[in-house]
């Protein structure tokens, strides 16, 4: 049986940007690992215990959050299938990708995004604001990417 970590390590691997929010992360691993619970902050606490693979950022600090906002439901606000404005941490994969068939614009493009998430300066909300934003376009152009490389 896998562990959290490398379950994580093998679902952000499996997404364009290499990056997911935390509560998308805990419930693809959730269904990875047989329907077997993955509790919040359990997954913070192993992710966090492997800093050289992992780099939880929070976007929507300050003036950004977004806590309180929900929808009719009662459920927490988005505006994207990833959850592009969840009150939550985002979990960035720091392993470079190793798939040698990607098309050579696509492994640009997710190197690019890996360089930008490890230089990122969490302190500042612009900054964070523009990386999400950035992991939100990548993964919207990813599977255009990978269509492309695939028809030829």
């Amino acid at each position: 049986m896998q562990s959290t970590t490398d379950l994580a390590v093998h679902i952000l691997a499996r997404t364009p940007a290499r990056t997911l929010p935390i509560s998308h992360l805990s419930h693809l691993i959730e269904q990875e690992a047989g329907g077997a619970t993955v509790g919040h902050e359990f997954l913070v606490q192993a992710l966090r215990a492997r800093p050289n693979l992992f780099r939880l950022l929070d976007p929507w600090r300050g003036p950004w959050r977004v806590s309180g906002r929900t929808d009719a439901e009662g459920s927490t606000f988005t505006s994207s299938p990833l959850g592009g404005l969840t009150d939550e941490p985002w979990v960035l994969l720091l392993e470079p990708p190793a798939d040698s068939e990607l098309d050579p614009p696509l492994r640009m493009l997710q190197e690019s995004m890996l360089a930008a998430g490890r230089r990122v300066d969490e302190h500042s909300v612009t900054a964070l604001a523009r990386w999400l934003r950035m992991s939100l376009e990548m993964a919207d152009v990813a599977p255009s990417l990978q269509r492309r490389s695939v028809s030829r």
